[in-house]
């Protein structure tokens, strides 16, 4: 298994997790339902099926392949096979643990359910299946069926899953929201570093800790990272904490002051300074301005 994962010199086994569809001998898919990790998150991880994921309570930050954003409630993403990605969950506002469902299968399965059957052949006829990772709209059909396979057996579960696949890969609403970075090692060792980011930005990270993940001296990868974004490591980091700080605000009811200690900062004048300079406004205006309500 080991030839599936990118050639990367000393990297440490906890950044990147690769896995396989669980029993893969008496199950067509594969669902999973909850989100316990302490750390709110999904870490850096790739694996070879494809992977449906819907959503349901929870906002944050995701990296997919060569590509960061933000993520709301309501979202469903299509992962094709082998595509990095890792996701932060925001600690909400009323203590609900974030929620989703995945649903991984097999590209073989999808192949013998076009053998099998001649109504999938014709539908997926001319489908070219998705090589980057999409996010899906208009797709309340799909929120429905896939709110509705927990508690189901798992025959239950495959025949459900049978009624939204066609609409999944024949959608013509989608979203690029990353692409493969293609067995690049310089583009993954940037995926990894912006993911020890995303999984570490509320705490004081030194550089140190992120030359190390990759093996590297600090000054290796300082000219590293410049290279590759144009920007310091650490203003990266600064502007990541201000984009969270910005989701936070409006997506909770947090003080100033506990938003502050979320991003990583222990110093609350400080916060509000750097926020102004970055977006114009201070923190309390900003969200007042940009409010949805």
């Amino acid at each position: 298994m080991a030839e599936l994962f990118y050639s990367l010199k000393n990297m440490t086994k906890d950044i990147e997790k690769y896995y396989q569809m669980p029993d893969e001998e008496n199950h067509s898919i594969y669902c999973h339902f909850e989100h316990d990790d302490e750390d709110w998150e999904i870490a850096l991880q790739q694996h070879d099926s494809w992977e449906i994921l819907y959503v349901i309570h929870g906002n944050g930050k995701r990296i997919i392949g060569n590509h960061e954003e933000s993520f709301r409630n309501g979202e469903v993403v299509l992962l094709p096979p082998r595509m990095p990605h890792s996701w932060k969950f925001d600690k909400t506002a009323d203590g609900c643990k974030p929620r989703h469902i995945m649903v991984s299968f097999t590209h073989q399965f999808l192949m013998q359910c076009m053998n099998l059957f001649p109504e999938f052949r014709k539908l997926f006829k001319d489908v070219s299946f998705p090589t980057a990772a999409i996010r899906l709209r208009g797709t309340q059909k799909v929120r429905k069926v896939l709110s509705q396979l927990e508690g189901k057996s798992g025959w239950e579960q495959l025949l459900m899953m049978l009624e939204i696949i066609p609409d999944i890969f024949t959608s013509v609403s989608t979203v690029i929201i990353g692409r493969n970075i293609q067995q690049d090692d310089d583009a993954t060792k940037l995926t990894i570093a912006k993911s020890f980011v995303l999984k570490n930005f509320p705490r004081k990270i030194t550089l140190q800790e992120v030359a190390d993940t990759l093996g590297v001296s600090q000054s290796t990868f300082c000219s590293f990272f410049k290279r590759m974004t144009g920007d310091t490591f650490f203003d990266y980091l600064l502007r990541f904490r201000m984009d969270m700080a910005c989701e936070i605000l409006l997506n909770t009811n947090r003080d100033i002051a506990e938003i502050c200690y979320a991003v990583g900062f222990s110093d609350i004048p400080h916060f509000n300074r750097m926020f102004k300079k970055y977006k114009g406004l201070s923190p309390s205006k900003w969200r007042k301005e940009n409010s949805h309500a």
